[in-house]
């Protein structure tokens, strides 16, 4: 007797992806996905964009100069002198491809790597959604979607954003955080963070919502014990950053400095909500150092710390003196965060489909401990977000959370459909 259509998926679901070993199946994902990023980076040869000779970008200027040994200096468009505007991970992975390759190779190899960080990231959701509490199925249809289909395709690929060192950074803290059954593990998980903050300050929010969970379920009298052996190694890990922004730039912040920039640039009475607009406006090429010869020079003259100081502040009193115009860039912010515009009609419909499946996922399970958890984790986040321009790449870091509570919806579904319980 022939099987029905959806018993035909229910037989697939299960023999398919439910029984295969979950190292091999991580393996597969990966290579499936540097296969794809990779092949699609030499079938339209995507690395001749990657560094261009007239590039304006903060990082490769960093790279730059500390590749030619002249320290960690210099990201905009004069010589400002030392910076805390980058993350100094990423900065230091780029100044040794810079140190290691040269020529017409270095751009290749930069985006090359960038496709094997992104399909680590695909190839880790499965087990980043057991940390969950996600079923197998969800956690392995998630990563399948997420290595087969690139809809990030140009920040996963182009190598110069540190988009996907930040999404690795959270999957990894997540995953070892809320999968931690020993003292140990929190330990581990406390070392994952410390290291993931040199690309990823930004995921501090995340580190401490995950690892409030973890020490709730410990028993009480270990739950002293667990929080310290979590936050002394990421501590330990970033505080050196942290004490030379100190003594170099003489401020007192996490990791970056810019955030007192990101907020002037974004909340002025010319600003726009979406990033690629608002940098074309006369307000961000007055006040952005990296375009502004006179912006520049006040950094170089009075150093990055004290002109972000009194940035921010000057920010802070626009927004309280225009509370509407702020809030309306903010709820445009939001909506430009979740569903971010792309060139492509059919990227579009499919980046707006996954992210509607997603909050669907997590309303469906919002009564279960994993659909709460992943929400919480979506709106840490995302929070700093909706205060500053909207960029796709802000969003990229999420997409494998995104991509299991859009697997968790569409289980769901066919559970429904089905009789049989999948997610």
């Amino acid at each position: 007797m022939a099987l029905s259509p959806i018993k035909r998926i229910d037989t697939f679901l299960i023999e398919r992806f439910s029984n295969s070993s979950p190292v091999q199946f991580g393996w597969a994902l990966f290579f499936l996905g540097c296969l794809v990023r990779i092949g699609l980076v030499f079938a339209t040869h995507y690395y001749r964009y990657t560094l261009p000779p007239d590039t304006e970008d903060e990082w490769l200027r960093v790279a730059a100069n500390l590749a030619a040994g002249r320290g960690f200096v210099n990201p905009y468009c004069c010589e400002s002198g030392p910076t805390g505007h980058v993350s100094p991970g990423f900065a230091y992975l780029l100044a040794a491809e810079y140190l290691l390759v040269r020529g017409p190779m270095r751009a290749i190899v930069i985006s090359v790597v960038s496709c094997i960080v992104s399909s680590a990231v695909y190839a880790m959701t499965p087990w980043l959604a057991e940390s969950l509490g996600f079923s197998r199925l969800t956690g392995r249809w998630a990563g399948l979607a997420g290595a087969a289909v690139p809809l990030f395709f140009w920040i996963e690929v182009c190598g110069v954003l540190e988009a996907p060192y930040i999404a690795l950074a959270l999957v990894i803290g997540v995953a070892l955080t809320l999968g931690a059954k020993s003292l140990r593990g929190l330990a581990l998980s406390g070392a994952a963070w410390g290291a993931g903050f040199w690309f990823a300050p930004n995921a501090l929010p995340v580190m401490l919502g995950c690892a409030a969970v973890a020490i709730s379920r410990l028993p009480r009298r270990a739950a002293l014990p667990g929080a310290v052996l979590l936050i002394t190694p990421a501590a330990a890990i970033i505080s050196p950053w942290i004490v030379r922004d100190y003594v170099v730039l003489h401020g007192l912040f996490w990791v970056r400095d810019n955030m007192g920039l990101e907020l002037r640039v974004s909340n002025n009475s010319e600003a726009v909500a979406f990033a690629l607009v608002n940098i074309d406006g006369s307000f961000y090429r007055r006040y952005h150092p990296n375009v502004s010869p006179v912006a520049c020079a006040q950094v170089q003259r009075l150093g990055e710390a004290a002109v972000y100081r009194q940035y921010r502040k000057d920010a802070i009193e626009w927004i309280a003196a225009h509370p509407g115009p702020f809030a309306r860039l903010t709820a445009q912010r939001v909506l430009l965060f979740w569903f971010p515009p792309w060139n492509s009609r059919l990227r579009q419909a499919m980046l707006c489909g996954i992210t509607l499946l997603a909050f669907l996922g997590i309303l469906m399970n919002a009564r279960r401990s994993r659909g709460a958890m992943l929400g919480a984790i979506l709106l840490l986040y995302s929070g700093v977000y909706y205060l500053v321009q909207a960029d796709p790449r802000y969003r990229y870091p999420l997409q494998p959370f995104v991509l299991i509570a859009a697997a968790a919806a569409a289980l769901g579904i066919v559970s429904k459909m089905s009789g049989r319980r999948f997610a």
